[in-house]
């Protein structure tokens, strides 16, 4: 048994403008796009994921993820004035390969322009052979969702489910994968 980490949006867009997407099927080409003028408008969560699939952590959410195993980057944003705490743009450098043929994603068309699939979507849940009981902080090896809204998956193991369900951290919550 292993958990996917869900957690809510946060009602911001992190990429400011399309240079970073395919201009045939609006898909990212790219996550390494740092955005100085970035303004997190809900600061309540540890853990939320802007609209076009980033992943923003709190200082409280990165001092939890830093013991537990997996490789990760946290990205200090700049400080507001309306921010109480320090918060981060998290990537996940560990990815775990998705059991297509257990999860049923359906994939989209193929875009001839950038290789990607336009979408991937209806996948059951996020199956993956490689999950044990002791995995760390990883991601899925698919980004789900379609164009600039793909997502990776957040997963871990049953051990690091239990150290963030006892850190009690705001917004996130774990969804069981068995």
């Amino acid at each position: 048994m292993y958990f996917e980490i869900q957690c809510p949006d946060n009602d911001t867009v992190w990429l400011p403008d399309a240079t970073t997407l395919c201009p045939a099927c609006g898909c990212k080409t790219s996550r390494d796009h740092w955005n100085p003028d970035f303004v997190l408008k809900k600061t309540r969560y540890d853990l939320g994921v802007t609209y076009d699939g980033f992943y923003i952590a709190s200082e409280r959410f990165k001092a939890v993820a830093e013991t537990l195993p997996g490789r990760q980057t946290f990205v200090p944003l700049p400080p507001r004035a309306h921010y109480r705490r320090q918060y981060y743009l998290m990537e996940l450098l560990d990815e775990v390969r998705i059991d297509v043929a257990r999860a049923g994603p359906q994939f989209g068309p193929l875009c001839g322009r950038c290789g990607q699939h336009r979408y991937i979507v209806g996948a059951v849940a996020s199956f993956s052979q490689d999950m044990r009981a002791d995995t760390g902080l990883v991601r899925s090896d698919l980004q789900f969702a379609d164009g600039k809204e793909k997502f990776y998956a957040l997963l871990v193991g049953a051990e690091a489910a239990d150290v963030l369900a006892r850190a009690r951290l705001d917004g996130l919550w774990l969804e069981v994968v068995e």
